[in-house]
């Protein structure tokens, strides 16, 4: 294969995506991230950080979500654990407060920020997360799942 041959495919990619013409865009060959959907929490054991799902110290009964009547959980095989997911059909740019409770002695206060990545072209405008804090502590950026260590064991 020539370097030419090699080059010109991304010469052209870089090219629809830096163009100052907005409807010059063919996003047909660009891939971006979704739209932030769902947020993924797993429930440890803040001891030995067992997973508290998985060995069903904890079960869909034992959890309750409120701060939003749109808000919904479910439980979900996720890289060979069970993780705590949330998801609002609501969800936009703003802040979200949601009280979870897990058994009958853990509360966690959950604050979400979303936001919306900024320009134009073929990956703008998309829903992400711009912060999480739980129990006032903002979680570090960009995990795929976020990890609430749980003290008091029903």
């Amino acid at each position: 294969m020539s370097r030419l041959t090699f080059l010109l495919p991304l010469f052209l990619l870089l090219s629809m995506c830096s163009s100052d013409d907005t409807e010059d865009y063919d996003c047909s060959a660009v891939l971006c991230v979704a739209d932030f959907s769902e947020l993924h929490l797993e429930l440890i054991d803040s001891e030995n950080s067992e997973n508290l799902l998985t060995n069903e110290t904890y079960t869909a009964s034992d959890i309750t979500i409120s701060g939003n009547e749109t808000i919904e959980f479910s439980i979900q095989d996720i890289a060979e654990k069970k993780i705590l997911t949330l998801s609002d059909s609501e969800w936009e740019i703003g802040t979200y407060n949601y009280i979870l409770t897990v058994g009958d002695s853990n509360s966690f206060d959950i604050t979400l920020k979303l936001a919306r990545t900024d320009g134009e072209g073929c990956c703008s405008n998309t829903l992400l997360i711009e912060s999480l804090e739980i129990d006032g502590e903002i979680q570090e950026d960009n995990p795929t799942i976020f990890k609430i260590p749980i003290n008091n064991l029903d």
